[in-house]
């Protein structure tokens, strides 16, 4: 006898977790196609996007170009009314005494009167 309700007990325990897998199948059928349809647009908006490719490759230099444009004469405007300060003199002092260093050797070595090699010692 208590086997019988053993066996009755799994039985309905497997009638309810087969009830349960369908239930669980039947929602997972219905957020594929939710979530199918809410991606729909995806690829028409990849399309538009692979047909308009070609028109912004040619036009981003060009409108790249105009903002440069614009922005190196606004420079240009803005430095032309400022007076330059003692700061930038004194950088662009430093910056002439360094490049005089680096180029003295050279200026020294082109200045000096060439040497005379005997025949003996070159080779």
């Amino acid at each position: 006898m208590a086997a019988k309700r053993e066996i009755g007990s799994l039985e309905e325990h497997k009638r309810e977790l087969l009830a349960r897998g369908e239930a669980y199948r039947q929602a997972l059928g219905f957020q594929v196609k939710e979530f199918q349809s809410s991606i729909a647009w995806v690829p028409r908006s990849v399309e538009r996007i692979r047909s308009f490719g070609p028109i912004l490759a040619v036009a981003a230099p060009i409108v790249g170009f105009f903002f440069a444009r614009k922005k190196l004469a606004d420079k240009a405007i803005q430095k032309s009314h400022e007076k330059q300060s003692r700061k930038g003199l004194f950088a662009t002092a430093m910056m002439g005494f360094q490049l005089y260093n680096r180029v003295r050797p050279l200026l020294s070595a082109f200045a000096q009167k060439p040497t005379r090699r005997s025949p003996q010692n070159h080779r």
